[in-house]
Formats: structure tokens, sequence, C-alpha cells
């Protein structure tokens, strides 16, 4: 944790295990699991998935991904979960962002999961976001990777267009509700489809980069 004091708001995961790209989620995931105690009688909670890989995504949209805190102490246990970043925001019912999306806290009874919705607002083009989530439990400081690239619209649509022709399938990890290949499944990345809350996510990391002293959004 002390190595990230002084720095900006996109703290990179590759510092401390790698380009995700080279090593992995399993690595990242094993990052994690160590931080947490796993395997270790001191146990005290799982996270799972161990990061959050939201890929391409398009400009001027509003993506989902989730993770869950599961409680393996035989106490009720507090947390707070925070996110500093300039594209990233958290909170527990998707739709209901609380203050500026950078905080979020709670209890979880014994044996019980607590859901941990993570939004990406694509304002502005960006070749590569690599940002820690930061889960405090007791003693305990857990990290959950947050990788994704933010294309503009043309250049988005130019690819998917390309991959469609290819391999019949849409880049990224986007797919609607229903998609054949997603099997039945929720897709691992939602694309938010209601206009009136993506102006909402924009307004809130607008209001946050204003406050922080960095440029508002175009």
């Amino acid at each position: 944790g002390a190595h990230a004091v002084g720095r900006g708001t996109e703290l990179s995961a590759k510092e401390i295990v790698g380009d995700i790209r080279d090593v992995g989620h399993e690595e990242h995931w094993k990052l994690t699991s160590t931080m947490q105690g796993l395997g270790d009688s001191n146990n005290l909670v799982a996270v799972v998935p161990g990061t959050c890989r939201f890929g391409p995504l398009c400009l001027g949209k509003v993506y989902r991904m989730y993770f869950f805190l599961r409680n393996l102490d035989v106490d009720t246990t507090g947390y707070v979960i925070t996110s500093h970043s300039d594209f990233v925001q958290i909170c527990h019912t998707p739709g209901e962002i609380v203050g500026d999306g950078s905080k979020v806290a709670g209890k979880i009874a014994p044996g019980m999961a607590k859901k941990v919705c993570v939004e990406i607002a694509a304002h502005t083009p960006k070749d590569r976001i690599e940002h820690l989530i930061e889960i405090m439990v007791k003693a305990h400081k857990i990290s959950v990777p947050v990788t994704a690239r933010i294309l503009d619209v043309e250049e988005y649509e130019k690819d998917d267009a390309t991959e469609m022709a290819i391999h019949q399938r849409h880049i990224g990890r986007t797919r609607e509700r229903g998609d054949p290949a997603s099997n039945g499944k929720p897709p691992p990345v939602e694309e938010v489809p209601d206009p009136e809350y993506c102006k909402q996510a924009f307004s809130t990391i607008s209001r946050r980069l204003h406050r922080n002293g960095t440029v508002q959004l175009p």
C-alpha cells in the first residue's frame, strides 16, 4: 500500500506482477489471494474473480463488470472498498452510484458474499487503463486489478466489423443478454443500455475530475 502514496489516479497493476497480457489473470488472482492469506488458517475473505478485465470499449459508453467478496471468517466482517480513478467507479447496486462512486463499505455475515459492481465510463480514448481497486478487511488490504482499452467510435466500429468478417463475433468481452455465444450465461462485460444513466455516470466522473483539479470532460 505504501508504494501508492503520491501516485496518480491510474495506479499500474503491472507494477506488482507484470503486464496482465504476459502473466495472465491467474497470476493476478494469485496476487489477490496471497494478500488475503488464502490457504492459511488466517484466511478472512475470498474475492472472485481476482481481476476485472474489460477489454476494448467504445468511447461514449458505460460498461459494467462484477466481483464477489465472500466472508470466510466466523464473525461478521466489515470492509471498505475504494477506487480512485478517472474512469472507474464502484457501487453495490447497478445504477445506484453513491457520492462520486469512489467508495463503498459495509458488513458481511459469516459465509455470505457481497456483489460489487465495477463501472468504466469511457469518456476519453485511452490505450491502456490499469487500475487497482483496494479492499480493506480488518488488517488486510486486497487489490483487484482493472484493465481496459477505450477506442474512439470509428476505430471501435472498424475493428468490430473486421472481427465479425473474419471470426463472426464481436470484439471484446461485451455481449447482449440472450446472445447464443454466451450459452445462457450473463456476459462478462455489460454495456449499460440506459442513456440517462450514462449521462449521470459521466456527470459523476466529471465532478470528481473537477474536484481533483483535472480538466473537465468534453
